[in-house]
């Protein structure tokens, strides 16, 4: 009698391939170090990811100080601040700005210096509640807060800001080194020159205020006293700087004079 073919099963074929990888126990012990690593990894992604969630909740600021000046035709008036934003999810309310000091370029070394700014000595602070109301900021806003005369006077004496919120953290501000900071709070009158004739006047002034060049020219015509105009050029570059004020004393200065031009350009 002739028996039938059996159909060859393919899913019966693959459970019995499945049994017998597993029967070995030395196949069983690397599938389970395998899996092992995955969760174990799997948990280390898992938790820097919480911790970096948990660090974004939390409050946090990035400060920075602003060196600009108000241009005059004479000198430049400084108009220092610092542009505090919050970078982290969590309102904060700010307090105060603490200026340390550095004592003495001679007397006090460095690990004295940070000693005595430890111990509140040459620390001084300016308070940031306008009208006593207080300043919060959320993710994504800013505050400027200017810096006060007293602080500009001795400016190129200050090592370290940091900002305080009213639960007492402190933020340090991005301070620049003594060097960068005399090069950006200083001025430098570098040219000068003024010609008149009977009914006309002119006067040019050229000056470096932080780091940026000014070219101010003041200029009349009629009566000296009352019609007096004035603006300035500024440049990020000495090169550009020289060749305004050239350009200025050469050249516009004399065609102003002789009624060729009536305005600086």
């Amino acid at each position: 009698m002739h028996m039938a073919e059996v159909p060859y099963s393919i899913e019966a074929h693959w459970y019995s391939d499945l049994l017998s990888f597993f029967s070995d126990t030395s196949n069983l012990a690397a599938w389970g170090a395998i899996t092992g690593t995955i969760g174990v990894l799997a948990g280390l992604i898992n938790l820097v990811l919480r911790v970096r969630e948990h660090i974004r909740d939390q409050s946090k600021i990035a400060a920075e100080p602003v060196f600009d000046f108000t241009i005059n035709p004479e000198e430049a008036n400084p108009k220092f601040s610092i542009v505090v934003r919050a970078i982290g999810r969590r309102t904060v309310t700010l307090d105060k700005v603490e200026y340390y000091y550095q004592p003495s370029e001679e007397r006090f070394s460095f690990l004295r210096k940070h000693y005595m700014w430890k111990r509140r000595k040459w620390v001084s602070h300016d308070e940031i509640q306008p009208n006593n109301q207080p300043v919060q900021l959320s993710e994504g806003t800013s505050r400027t807060v200017p810096i006060s005369p007293s602080r500009v006077k001795n400016i190129r004496h200050i090592r370290r800001v940091r900002i305080v919120d009213q639960a007492g953290r402190g933020w340090r501000v991005k301070w620049p080194g003594r060097k960068e900071i005399t090069f950006l709070t200083s001025q430098d009158k570098i040219k000068h020159c003024e010609k008149t004739t009977d009914d006309k006047f002119c006067k040019l002034v050229g000056y470096r205020a932080g780091d940026k060049w000014y070219v101010t020219v003041q200029w009349s015509s009629g009566d000296l006293f009352r019609s007096i105009a004035s603006r300035y050029f500024s440049y990020r570059d000495r090169a550009s700087f020289e060749r305004k004020f050239g350009d200025l004393q050469e050249n516009q200065i004399d065609r102003f004079l002789s009624g060729e031009i009536t305005k600086f350009e």
